[in-house]
């Protein structure tokens, strides 16, 4: 269900011989405004606290999901089985009400006729998927042979899903918002989530700003780019000038929500705005400034590493306000290090000695591993990166903080610094040596998985290895010792050519008939879904296998790697190929 503009989601475990019995099931869900409740058959099997209203989304409109993971990206869209007399209710039911309901009806066991047309149905729908899946891939494999302009594929992301994938808010008026979950296979899907906000508005102020660039073109979709950046200064917080999620906080209570990757996303977005647009630095310069003070504030955990020396982190992924959440609960965990890259890039900018001090702290907590230094042993390597560079978790998060410490020893190098600079540059060369090595599991042109040694591909991840490869190479001018480094430019023409540019989806009659077939296959009315997946016209497959667009039969363009996608462009059109 969609909860204070918020997708919620509950599960519940149950035993295979308890659901497949051959007899039917009641299933019930209910909101009544404090949680929100399953029952199995009138008993209540799962429940957890929510909030908010039903109709708070953009659009003033609720989606809730029936027998189905709604935008969920990773598992199969619909119910395989029988569903019947379905109800909706305009109230909360009780649970006695729930519970009378279920011993009103009737749960005989189901006929053999009703199971052989759910399995002959679930064979077809298997056959034309996998039918269609076939042809997607004949796609993938006719992009990579195509000619690499990086301008044209600028101006086709330029005229594409920047200007269409976002939606017009009706309040506050010329506001536009992302839409995170997108999904253009098995069905298409733009959908709102937490990350619409500081996260992903952030992202897309940076990829208007490299694509007019690439393009000069500086007219199309200016209305959509000034309402992405209304957005993004509606959620910074006037007193602490932190972002916070706006349908996650309560201003009437003062109780804001904030989570250390919007920070990092947005600082970024705001200095880059800064650095492109000399006419509104005016304004952006206190709004720098004030962020920058905000972390310094919430950097609870202090101390001085004996490697690196004085360092400064966030106790938690999330604060309520000023009260850290749970340390270990969270999945970025070099919370900091997401926003040493903006520190250092508006240190070099404007000379302002505060945001490198910080810029500074923030590297020596991450490399230190000490905001992971209150958790349990077990714990702790989800913080820090090995003396070999390696690293667990979330793959995007630790090269983020990676390009950020580069970035940081390249400007101290810059300065004169060198003995400064070195364990900051060396660092972040193994951190990218491992991610390319058979335990981190990426390769040289451009596949770079979710996960260390994972599966998956996803575009964010790729986005960072370039960048990260283009910050490294730039190093090579310090110091003889890093005068091979300029190789690493290859990686990125690689990276670009052999991965980006074959993820972008274009929208051709071809790949129009294929996903006509894949969307037939689930619901009749495949114009329609053709028309709601034309808004992702441009952008890039999110997450594939290995030689793939998809991640088994979804193309999953999330607009975190969307914009991620424009990054990588820019990044290869920019330091390989113009």
């Amino acid at each position: 269900m969609t909860i204070g503009g918020i997708r919620q989601e509950l599960r519940a475990k149950t035993k295979p011989e308890e659901s497949n019995d051959k007899r039917w099931n009641l299933i019930t869900g209910s909101y009544d405004g404090a949680a929100l409740r399953l029952y199995k058959d009138g008993v209540e099997i799962a429940t957890m606290p929510a909030k908010g209203s039903l109709s708070t989304t953009a659009a003033g409109t609720s989606t809730t999901y029936l027998a189905a993971p709604g935008p969920q990206f990773l598992r199969s869209v619909y119910f395989a089985g029988a569903i019947d007399d379905v109800r909706v209710y305009d109230r909360a039911l009780t649970a006695e009400q729930i519970l009378a309901s279920y011993n009103s009806i009737d749960v005989s066991t189901v006929s053999e006729r009703t199971g052989e047309v759910l399995k002959d149905f679930a064979q077809q729908h298997e056959k034309a998927v996998k039918e269609a899946k076939t042809k997607l891939r004949r796609e993938w494999e006719l992009a990579r042979t195509l000619p690499m302009d990086p301008e044209a594929r600028a101006r086709l992301a330029l005229n594409g899903f920047m200007r269409t994938a976002p939606v017009k808010l009706a309040q506050p008026e010329g506001h536009y918002q992302v839409r995170f979950a997108c999904r253009v296979t098995p069905v298409p899907a733009l959908t709102h989530g937490q990350w619409d906000f500081a996260d992903c508005t952030a992202r897309a102020v940076q990829a208007w700003i490299a694509l007019r660039e690439m393009t000069g073109d500086e007219s199309i979709g200016r209305e959509v780019e000034s309402g992405q950046r209304k957005l993004l200064l509606s959620v910074l917080n006037n007193t602490t000038g932190l972002a916070y999620v706006p349908n996650m906080s309560d201003k009437n209570r003062d109780s804001y929500y904030y989570h250390t990757w919007d920070q990092g996303r947005a600082l970024r977005a705001l200095v880059r705005w800064y650095l492109a647009r000399p006419e509104d630095r005016e304004m952006l310069k206190p709004l720098i400034e004030r962020m920058i003070r905000g972390l310094d504030r919430f950097a609870i955990v202090r101390g001085t590493d004996p490697e690196f020396g004085p360092y400064a982190g966030w106790a938690a992924d999330v604060y309520i306000s000023e009260k850290p959440g749970d340390p270990v609960s969270g999945w970025v965990n070099m919370r900091v290090g997401l926003c040493i890259e903006p520190l250092v890039m508006y240190s070099d900018a404007t000379g302002d000695s505060a945001a490198l001090d910080l810029a500074l702290k923030f590297a020596n907590c991450t490399l230190g591993g000490h905001e992971g230094d209150v958790v349990p042993e077990k714990e702790k390597p989800k913080f820090r990166f090995a003396s070999d560079g390696a690293f667990v978790g979330h793959l995007h998060t630790r090269t983020a903080a990676l390009i950020g410490i580069a970035k940081l020893g390249k400007y101290l190098g810059e300065q004169g610094k060198l003995d400064q600079a070195k364990p900051y540059i060396l660092a972040a060369r193994r951190g990218y040596d491992w991610l390319l090595s058979p335990k981190g599991g990426a390769g040289r042109i451009g596949w770079v998985p979710e996960h260390p040694g994972g599966g998956s591909s996803e575009t964010c991840c790729g986005a960072d290895a370039m960048e990260l490869a283009e910050t490294l190479a730039s190093c090579a001018r310090l110091a003889p010792e890093y005068h091979s480094w300029t190789k690493l430019y290859g990686d990125i023409e690689s990276m670009l050519v052999n991965i980006i540019a074959a993820t972008q989806l274009r929208f051709t009659p071809q790949f129009e008939s294929v996903l006509r077939e894949m969307y037939l296959s689930y619901d009749p009315d495949s114009e329609h879904n053709i028309q709601v997946a034309r808004r992702l016209d441009g952008t890039w497959s999110g997450a594939f296998l290995i030689n793939d667009l998809s991640r088994g039969d979804v193309i999953l363009p999330g607009a975190c790697c969307q914009y991620a996608g424009t990054r990588a462009l820019y990044t290869g059109w920019r330091n390989a190929m113009s």
